[in-house]
């Protein structure tokens, strides 16, 4: 089983065991706050990556990207049934994000593109990383922060891959 998959189980048996009292009591405000900033962080990695698929010329660029279309997607699906029912709009997109995507989107395919990819997805991935590591200082609920856990060794085994493939393509 891949390591993406492995992310997938854990993380889909997290959400199946009961969250005790913090359900119960609506002291979910971390844990809610955790969830919606990670999907938000995770929509400009989703897009940006997207935008990859199609214009990405470097092998190990497209597989990146073709990978973490995927994980993105499968955490946005492991998030949903967890996410307050008056949060379940789709994930935000603020200014910074949107300008990054710009910047991505406006490269024509080739060198330079895969490198504007690479510098915001690493951009991207210590958003994550930081995320990840603010809720495990607060949050209190542990299935949440088994998902934490297992996020936050995605995210930097992610920003190893990526330096790797910036410093094969200097």
């Amino acid at each position: 089983m891949n390591r993406r998959q492995t992310l997938r189980a854990l993380s889909f048996a997290a959400i199946a065991l009961p969250t005790a009292s913090f359900a119960q009591t609506g002291e979910r405000a971390a844990e809610d706050e955790h969830m919606r900033a990670t999907l938000d962080a995770g929509k400009t990695s989703l897009e940006t990556s997207r935008i990859a698929l199609s214009k990405a010329t470097d092998p190990a660029v497209k597989r990146f990207a073709q990978l973490e279309s995927a994980e993105q997607e499968t955490l946005a699906e492991v998030f949903a049934p967890r996410i307050d029912r008056s949060q379940a709009a789709q994930p935000k997109i603020d200014a910074e994000a949107k300008a990054a995507i710009d910047r991505v989107h406006a490269q024509q395919a080739g060198p330079a593109f895969d490198k504007v990819f690479l510098t915001e997805q690493m951009e991207g991935h210590r958003k994550l990383l930081a995320i990840q590591e603010a809720y495990l200082e607060k949050g209190r609920d542990p299935h949440q922060r088994g998902l934490a856990l297992l996020i936050r060794g995605q995210v930097k085994e992610h920003i190893l891959d990526l330096e790797l493939i910036q410093k094969e393509k200097a």
